[in-house]
């Protein structure tokens, strides 16, 4: 089990890293689909493999791959939400300066030299 760990940090690590996703995640979803269609066709097959992995069934295997699929769409949430609030503060800032008034203490006076 102690390999299926290690190698789903080093996924979710660089997913982190790299923070975009566009051709990963559309790999990732034809995988997926691949695999599930696999163990659909071939339902022994999870167990071949949970025993292979070491993880004990395949029932068990199946629910740490579906644990490591929502860690991967929570961080794909998490960084979208953090790049829209990026370009809203950048919009606010700018919308800010676009529209600033000269407050009328000092427009009254007259300039110092």
């Amino acid at each position: 089990m102690a390999p299926i760990i290690i190698a789903s940090l080093i996924v979710i690590a660089l997913y982190v890293g790299t923070k975009r996703l566009s051709g990963l995640q559309l790999l990732g979803v034809v995988a997926l689909a691949i695999v599930g269609i696999i163990l659909a066709i071939f339902p022994a097959l999870s167990s071949y493999l949970a025993l292979y992995l070491h993880v004990g069934r395949g029932t068990d295997l199946l629910f740490y791959f579906a644990v490591l699929a929502g860690l991967f769409v929570v961080s794909n949430f998490y960084f979208r939400l953090k790049r829209q609030e990026e370009a809203i503060i950048a919009l606010a800032r700018q919308s800010a300066l676009d529209h600033a008034h000269e407050p009328a203490e000092m427009a009254s006076k007259p300039p110092t030299t």
